[in-house]
């Protein structure tokens, strides 16, 4: 009975999975093989255009019998087996028809549905997922963490949703039971980063969040003075393309597939959409933007350009169309004969010389360096190039069929060679068979029917794009900057890796990037790297600050999800801080009742007296004066500043810092009155014993309030305001008090000794603190009472992008 009992739960596991294979099948074939282009069959998926999987770049594919690259999980299977591959397809098209994940998401499933099977065939031999259990997820959760895999808290999280999946469709003979006890240890991740810098101390309330991914105000000037001092075609080409990056914000998929007739010029229609509006010289004042295909699907498919950024993004459209247009011929040429053919019979004859190479076939960027300053020429430029093609040719079987002696010299002014008899010696030049030059060319061309058409898909609808219908068409390699060879007639789409490479290198074994060539670095020396979706951050965390609404933002960055802005936007703390603070509202808790004993310190929501209490109104104040005092609607430090020197000016504000103002300007005039104000009106926290330059309320106290424990707290000040010398003579004698309490109880018990040495310590510090208050309050001035102490201020960063946008809009506000 219970092998009976087993064979019908396999039977029944083996038919939810046939079942489940065939519907995910039907799926595919019925809504994505049109888009795809790829049979359910195949045993790789490469992703073209912005279908399904939205991939651009070539590098992204599915390989679904392959085991290689699997680090930790080395295997001597050859190949997958069949059935299991009808698995690892179905979780794909179900996990994306389900979540819509992105095909990176899609792409570590596929690696871990590898890893399973791997280990599933190691345990128990067999190749069927039924036979999965937890054992081996446990296993495959095991191998990843012996291979130092980096993010393991991800990719365990990710075989726990195999396994819910598996569960779910009951595919399996047991339930899988294995849990994530990983911790998520992202560096990157908020929270996390947060919790280190309150450990280490090292808080910063002008911080941005996710400042690794703001652009530095020095990379910025860098690339600036490049992208105007471009010294070739390459340069010139890339930085041109990273001009639409900065000036846009797109993002670098939905620039590198711009249609070849992107541009889009409309007329500014008037309210009665009668007529346009017109400018003082009655033209008609124009909106420009781009016509782009949405990588996520949005419902932005023109991307309209802010007024100042235009002259930026149409220069660089007409230079990329001057640029490619020999190219687009190119593709032209290869789209119209479905990529059977390479070189152009009516172009290219029999043969074609070293000169017809260089012209038309052959580029190295060894051609720009020769005419970069330098001290000396070692080589003839035609030598130099002659042994770059014969090196090319040896490598790929091309022998030349004669050798011809020619005089020549390279004229600048024709960007060419040109014969001059007058020369005394000549050079032999090789001769090549044109049938030759396509066979290898063919070589050098993954699969040229691939590149040809893209499908994408906006709004559920398809559009089928040529190869010559977009605009940033050029041979491999046209964006690098280091010793590269270019193929001309080997065209396609600039991928994404190019331009990566453009920005961003490691620099090692002469990989250098656009900075590195110019020798241009970060204000520390260090070298800059910029990432492509850097300057997609930076202008969303522009939009931020100057307060555009969320809705607003998605739009116009091309997001149809505005729960996404959040990422992108890396405000510093004291903005979320002054957000919060403008709406928050604090409910006391039965629990922080003070007991019998303690003293009360709660406080009150300043809403509960809106009812009761009428809004002071001074008529020495405009109205937004008198709405920030009431409700310190304040949204920086230079605002805190005047709102504090207006009130004191008119002698409105109450308490110690107008009576020190008072005093200052009888004694020694209103303009040391007002430094008074700029020097402790705009950032100081005030506490018992002084004040902190650190936000307590925002970021907490790692010394729970215990300033002058240990070597003391760098981040107390004294100031001299009126009070804080009092309240300190008043710590000091209860501290003495204290002392003598714990003398007279450590004679009866020993087990005081420690807190009396403490207190002894910290009557030590104090007596520090009110040396320099006395100093403090003789002579106004904000000085640092322990200097050696510990340091919990914020540690030194560079000058950001966003800091001088931030600084300017304070500016602006004030």
């Amino acid at each position: 009975m219970p092998e009976t009992r087993e064979r019908e739960i396999m039977l029944t596991r083996r038919n939810n999975l046939k079942s489940f294979i065939q519907n995910e099948k039907t799926y595919y074939n019925e809504h994505l093989l049109k888009t795809s282009g790829e049979d359910w069959n195949s045993p790789i998926w490469a992703g073209k255009g912005s279908g399904w999987l939205a991939i651009r770049n070539k590098s992204i594919s599915f390989n679904f019998e392959s085991l290689k690259r699997l680090t930790g999980f080395k295997t001597n299977i050859s190949t997958i087996d069949s059935n299991y591959q009808n698995f690892m397809k179905s979780m794909i098209i179900y996990r994306f028809r389900l979540n819509n994940v992105s095909p990176q998401a899609l792409n570590a499933l596929l690696l871990n549905l590898k890893r399973i099977y791997i280990i599933l065939y190691e345990i128990t031999g067999q190749t069927d997922p039924c036979y999965i259990t937890t054992e081996i997820i446990q296993e495959t959760d095991t191998r990843l963490v012996k291979s130092g895999y980096k993010n393991i808290f991800d990719a365990v999280a990710n075989l726990c949703v195999i396994q819910g999946i598996l569960n779910n469709l009951n595919l399996t003979l047991s339930p899988l039971l294995h849990t994530n006890k990983h911790k998520l240890n992202n560096t990157y991740n908020k929270i996390n980063k947060q919790k280190i810098l309150l450990k280490t101390n090292v808080v910063d309330d002008l911080a941005y969040e996710g400042d690794d991914k703001l652009i530095s105000f020095d990379a910025f000037r860098a690339y600036a003075w490049i992208t105007n001092n471009t010294r070739n075609k390459c340069e010139l080409l890339g930085c041109r393309i990273v001009d639409i990056l900065f000036a846009t914000g797109m993002r670098i998929n939905e620039i590198l597939y711009l249609p070849r007739d992107c541009w889009v010029e409309r007329e500014i229609e008037s309210e009665s959409h009668l007529d346009s509006i017109k400018d003082l010289n009655n033209k008609s004042l124009k909106m420009y933007g781009l016509r782009y295909f949405s990588e996520k699907n949005s419902d932005a498919y023109i991307h309209w350009i802010e007024p100042n950024a235009v002259s930026i993004v149409k220069r660089a459209i007409q230079d990329i169309l001057e640029l490619t247009y020999d190219y687009h011929l190119q593709a032209k040429f290869l789209v119209e004969n479905e990529g059977a053919r390479i070189l152009n019979k009516d172009i290219f004859r029999d043969e074609v010389s070293l000169f017809d190479v260089l012209e038309k076939l052959f580029e190295t960027n060894r051609f720009f360096k020769w005419f970069e300053p330098k001290k000396g020429r070692k080589k003839n430029l035609l030598i130099l190039l002659k042994e770059s093609v014969e090196h090319w040719c040896s490598l790929n079987n091309i022998s030349p069929i004669r050798m011809i002696d020619v005089k020549v010299r390279f004229s600048i002014e024709e960007n060419r060679f040109i014969n001059d008899p007058t020369l005394r010696h000549s050079t032999s030049i090789p001769i090549y068979k044109v049938e030759d030059w396509e066979n290898a060319l063919k070589k050098h061309f993954n699969n040229p029917k691939q590149f040809l058409h893209f499908n994408f898909k906006i709004r559920n609808a398809e559009s089928k794009v040529r190869l010559d219908e977009l605009l940033l068409v050029a041979p491999l390699g046209s964006t690098n900057v280091n010793n590269a060879i270019r193929l001309l007639p080997v065209v396609e789409p600039i991928s994404y890796q190019s331009i990566s490479k453009f920005l961003s290198s490691n620099g090692k074994n002469n990989n250098q990037n656009i900075f590195d060539v110019h020798k241009l670095y970060e204000a520390d020396g260090n070298r800059i790297n910029i990432n492509t979706h850097f300057m997609r951050h930076n202008i969303n965390t522009f939009l931020a600050l100057e307060n555009i609404s969320e809705h607003q933002q998605a739009i116009m960055m091309g997001r149809k999800d505005i729960r996404q802005n959040k990422a992108y936007q890396h405000l510093p703390e004291e903005h979320h801080y002054q957000l919060q603070s403008r709406f928050q509202i604090n409910k006391q808790k039965e629990s922080d009742t003070p007991k019998e004993g303690e003293i009360e310190a709660l406080i009150t929501n300043p809403l509960d007296h809106l009812s009761t209490e009428p809004m002071l109104f001074s008529e020495q104040l405009n109205l937004e004066k008198n709405v920030q005092r009431a409700f310190h609607s304040l949204d920086s430090s230079i605002q805190t500043k005047e709102l504090t020197l207006s009130l004191c000016e008119n002698n409105l504000l109450l308490n110690e810092l107008q009576n020190t103002y008072n005093e200052i300007e009888n004694s020694s005039g209103p303009q040391s009155a007002k430094e008074f104000i700029n020097t402790h009106g705009g950032s100081l926290h005030i506490v018992p014993n002084g004040a902190c330059t650190r936000n307590i309320a925002l970021h907490g106290c790692h010394k729970r309030m215990k300033c002058i424990s240990g070597d003391g707290c760098s981040n107390l000040t004294v100031t001299g305001r009126i009070g804080e010398l009092s309240n300190i003579k008043t710590t000091i004698n209860n501290m003495r008090n204290n002392i003598i309490k714990l003398e007279n109880l450590q004679e009866k018990d020993p087990q005081y000794s420690r807190a009396l040495i403490e207190q002894q310590s910290d009557l030590i510090n104090m007596e520090k603190v009110l040396n320099k208050a006395e100093l403090a309050a003789q002579n106004n001035l904000k000085l640092y009472v322990f200097d050696n102490g510990n340091n919990y201020s914020a540690n030194q960063r560079p000058t950001m992008l966003v800091d001088l946008f931030r600084n300017a809009i304070d500016n602006q506000d004030s």
